[in-house]
């Protein structure tokens, strides 16, 4: 999950620079956190 997103929050990093990076990483931790929780309940 988390290197599915790599790419993106590396675009987020480059693009608009450090203050929008932050949140990607945010999300994309917990995305990787919730998965496997949606996966386990159905």
């Amino acid at each position: 999950m988390l290197y599915d997103n790599w790419e993106s929050v590396k675009q987020d990093f480059d693009d608009p620079g450090y203050y929008w990076g932050l949140p990607r990483i945010k999300q994309v931790i917990i995305d990787a956190l919730v998965k496997p929780l949606e996966q386990l309940l159905g």
